[in-house]
């Protein structure tokens, strides 16, 4: 796809990354019903898997035989997938156990802060005031969506649960600066499956933390389509097939064709598409204040993707260096 269009595109992609991962919540509220967290994790990734697999191979063959794979770029490769989805799992799982969800989405909000200072140290971007101003707007908006939410739990440790979220969001960055610089060395499809992968493996032990009675269990989603077992299996294909290989397939495209820092302030997003769906599909409550929050965090992202207009005697600045040129040279 030509640079053009893959920038034009890649806003759209970026919402419906965000989106995905926004109804994950759902999804594994859903699952939770039925299956251990760690089982579920292992099984999106199985899912996902199964589903990239014959694109994966082929893709990967066709860039080992056109162009020479540095170590360098594999050793990359590899580390972006131990920052995600492996090591930002560990520490996200942890962190929600330790604090509330409230604070650990106040957090999460500093991963765009965190994408641009690092990608203008280590790759050279430039983040405008106007940039700036729209970071500030949306974790603002953060801040206010996850203080206007109820409490869901106690937080046993909320220091230690913040500093796991934290580091979960230093995952993030870690992710998202690798998959920008490798954005031109690899596919999409290569990252992503590469990503995949490692999950899979990464989790394996979550394969014998299955219910005993998981066979029948699928028999019987199979056979009652309507079942609780069914809604927490499709749950977790959900998961598997749209989030886990949908989204992340979707972002690193989104990154490769944007900056590491417009395409992470989508991330802010997130907590907005949860709350909505949690609303719609589960029942909870999304107050008018919540809204407001949810307001000021889609203002911060237009801020952040919108590109200033060029001077309007920009031409004629340009031009007149040349005609003074081409009078010296008569």
């Amino acid at each position: 796809m030509p640079q053009s269009r893959s920038a034009a595109a890649a806003p759209f992609a970026l919402f419906i990354a965000v989106t995905l991962w926004g109804s994950s919540f759902v999804a594994t509220k859903i699952g939770l019903r039925q299956l251990e967290p760690l089982s579920i994790v292992w099984l999106r990734q199985l899912v996902a898997t199964l589903a990239i697999l014959p694109f994966w191979l082929p893709a990967w063959l066709r860039h080992r035989h056109a162009a020479t794979v540095r170590r360098s770029d594999t050793g990359l490769l590899l580390l972006l997938a131990f920052f995600q989805p492996c090591l930002y799992f560990v520490c996200e799982s942890y962190a929600l156990q330790l604090t509330t969800a409230s604070q650990a989405g106040v957090v999460s909000a500093m991963m765009p802060l965190m994408v641009a200072v690092v990608a203008g140290a280590m790759l050279g971007e430039q983040v405008t005031r106007r940039m700036w101003g729209g970071f500030a707007l949306s974790v603002t908006g953060v801040v206010w969506l996850t203080l206007a939410s109820a409490p869901e739990e106690s937080a046993p440790s909320p220091m230690l649960g913040n500093m796991l979220e934290l580091a979960a969001m230093a995952c993030g960055v870690g992710y998202t600066i690798a998959c920008r610089k490798l954005g031109s060395t690899f596919s999409p499809v290569i990252i992503t499956g590469v990503q995949i992968l490692a999950g899979f493996l990464f989790f394996l032990p979550g394969a014998f933390m299955l219910p005993a009675g998981f066979t029948s269990m699928a028999a019987q989603a199979l056979t009652t389509p309507g079942s609780d077992a069914a809604i927490s299996l499709f749950a977790v294909g959900y998961l598997g097939l749209f989030v886990t290989l949908g989204a992340f397939a979707l972002y690193n495209f989104g990154v490769s064709a944007l900056s590491a820092s417009k395409a992470s302030a989508w991330i802010n997003l997130v907590p907005v598409v949860s709350i909505v769906l949690g609303h719609l599909v589960l029942g909870e409550t999304f107050s008018p204040y919540q809204a407001g929050g949810a307001l000021l965090v889609l203002g911060g992202l237009y801020l952040c993707q919108r590109t200033p207009a060029p001077p309007r005697h920009g031409i004629m600045q340009v031009q007149k260096p040349q005609r003074a040129g081409a009078l010296e040279k008569e």
